[in-house]
This record gives C-alpha cells, structure tokens and sequence, in this order.
C-alpha cells in the first residue's frame, strides 16, 4: 500500500510490528512525541493482543514533514534505539520536492547550526559559532518537473530542521516550507518532505533491517516525483547511470 489517495487507516500505517517496536506511516501535522503513541496505541495492543505499558518514540519528525517512524514499546527498545540515532548507526532517506529547476547532481552540504527556541526555527553559519551544531548531508536531484526538482537527501546528522535549512540555504526551498523561503504554503497539508525509508539495527537481532513508508497523501505532483524515481531507478538497473 505505497502510494494512496483516498482515506489511511491507523492499521494500514503500520508497517512493521513486534514485541519490542513498531515502525509506523507518520502523517503531516502529527506531532511525534504526544500524538503518535496515542494514536497507535490501541490497534498495537489489539494487534499484539496484550495491554502495552510503555510507548514512545525514540526519534522525532517535524510536524509538517511525513514519514518513516518508529514507535518504541519498551524502555530497553527505548534506549537501544536512542542509543543507536545517536552513534548514527541507524540511517534515514527522505525525499524531498524543492521549488525551481535545478541541475542534475549529487553534492554534500556542511554547515553550522544553530537553533532559536524561541522562534522554531534553524538559522546557518559557514563556520562554527556560538551554541552551534555541525550539520551534514548528501542530496541527490535525480529529476526535474515543469516548476521543481525532485530529491533523495541523506542527512549524516540528525539536527532539528536541518534538512529544510540546508536546501533552503542552497537555493532550495522544499515546496510548502514557507518558514524556509517557500513561495507559499502547500495544496496538501505539510510540506514535500518525507521520510521515506529508514535502515536500523532492531533488538533481538544481528540484522539491519530495512522499512519504507508511505506516501500520504498522493496527488499529481508526487505521482510525478514517483515515476520519476522509477525510471531513474530503472536506468541503474539497465546500467544508463
């Protein structure tokens, strides 16, 4: 159930679920910390047929961006998998949708962050300062629309806002991201960025494991993105790339 238009059910935004973690579809304007494990809570406890006394998430999302998240439903998930975010052991793709037509290329971006509590909100320097936090990531615009681009990113750190700063910052802007030099605000809720997958060590295994989100909701514009992908895709597979 990837790609879908009409109304997402709490259980077809589960995508991954055992007895120490569930890995789950985020939607736009869900706030992680508070509203996630309220929301699961009950079809998890049906699903596992067992009251659940823990649940929280040892990682966060933005409340406009969408995606990937995983759901911790005990202290010892809990802590193994905050442990692993922070040894960055544990790494994430999104896709993002930034405003005009770029070039084709894939390219690092390194900057300083700091961020401002009061206004929520990232501002970034070319060099360090004061409260700063080094920033990283590797992007990849794989596309172009009539009027946007269309991106992979690969954060290497895990900073608040910083993915919507560092393209901002890059003359980038994601569609929808007014706080971040959009145009404007969006036609769906949010903003074109997503957690689209997330690949991690799990408890009780040796194995990384790989899980996909969805994308909700879908209209032309990221219908557009994903054929795009696919074909790029495809033409690594015909060894075009």
């Amino acid at each position: 159930m990837d790609f879908m238009t009409d109304k997402l059910e709490i259980s077809d935004r589960i995508i991954h679920l055992e007895n120490d973690f569930c890995v789950v579809t985020k939607l736009a304007g869900e706030n992680s910390q508070t509203d996630i494990p309220k929301i699961f809570k009950d079809e998890i406890e049906f699903k596992l047929n067992k009251k659940i006394d823990f649940i929280e998430c040892p990682h966060r999302l933005d409340m406009p961006v969408s995606g990937i998240q995983i759901i911790a439903l005990n202290k010892e998930s809990f802590n193994f998998f905050t442990q692993n975010f922070s040894n960055n052991k544990i790494h994430k793709t999104y896709w993002a949708i930034v405003e005009g037509i770029h070039d084709l290329q894939y390219q690092t971006l390194q900057d300083f962050l700091v961020f401002n509590t009061k206004k929520q909100k990232a501002y970034l320097h070319d060099e360090q300062v004061r409260k700063s936090k080094k920033v990283v990531l590797d992007f990849n615009i794989f596309a172009q629309g009539q009027k946007y681009s269309f991106v992979e990113v690969f954060p290497q750190t895990g900073r608040t806002h910083q993915i919507r700063a560092q393209l901002s910052k890059n003359l980038m802007p994601i569609k929808g991201d007014v706080k971040y030099g959009a145009k404007r605000s969006d036609t769906i809720p949010g903003i074109r960025l997503v957690a689209r997958s997330i690949k991690t060590p799990v408890p009780n295994s040796k194995e990384l494991k790989e899980f996909t989100s969805q994308i909700f909701p879908i209209d032309n514009l990221w219908q557009s993105f994903i054929d795009s992908y696919e074909l790029y895709k495809q033409g690594f597979s015909d060894g075009k790339k």
